[in-house]
């Protein structure tokens, strides 16, 4: 039921994947969401979920970072989402946003200034198979990228990328020297950007 996709070339330092789950379910069935240090987009396309908020069909939800499991409840037999999950940092890229504030949080679209709406949703559910849907939000991306005058900050993506080939296995002190910033210039930056401290 679960299904993921890698991006194209040019928008895979932003997006770390797409997502589908979609298919036959019992309804109150609970599905454990692991914590990844990503934010996602959620498009849900048919029937209600329950993840922390309802979410209802054809609309769009803002899923912050998570440092903590949640759960995503079904409420029918059938479950249809398609999900866009961000890099750490690679949503700053195509949209202002201070992530510090939204970590755990889960949100419909319309409560935040974001390159996704309701109307999204849609679109993607008359696209007929994964494929289209795919090609539909890489469009959407591409033209973002390109009209966007925002910038992933370097510094933390740079030390994001170096936790991650070091599968956290390497100090701050360290990182801080690499990037040239004081420990508090460097903290503060960081969860701005991840939602996180560089130790979480």
């Amino acid at each position: 039921m679960y299904k993921e996709y890698l991006p194209c070339h040019i928008l895979a330092p932003y997006v770390d994947r797409y997502w589908e789950f979609k298919g036959q379910t019992e309804q109150g069935m609970q599905i454990k969401l692991s914590t990844d240090g990503c934010t996602d987009f959620m498009f849900i396309l048919e029937s209600t979920v329950n993840h922390g908020i309802m979410m209802q069909p054809y609309h769009s939800y803002f899923i912050g970072p998570m440092n903590i499991c949640s759960t995503l409840i079904t409420s029918s037999g059938t479950i249809n989402t398609f999900g866009v999950r961000f890099r750490p940092c690679g949503l700053s890229r195509f949209m202002k946003i201070s992530l510090s504030e939204l970590t755990n949080i889960r949100l419909s679209v319309n409560d935040l200034d974001t390159i996704f709406s309701d109307s999204f949703a849609e679109r993607l559910f008359e696209e007929q198979g994964i494929q289209g849907k795919i090609n539909l939000i890489e469009r959407y991306l591409k033209e973002h990228l390109y009209k966007s005058d925002h910038t992933m900050d370097a510094q933390i993506a740079y030390a994001v990328n170096q936790i991650n080939a070091h599968e956290g296995k390497i100090s701050i002190s360290h990182l801080m020297n690499e990037v040239n910033l004081c420990q508090r210039h460097f903290e503060r930056k960081f969860k701005l950007h991840t939602g996180f401290t560089p130790q979480k």
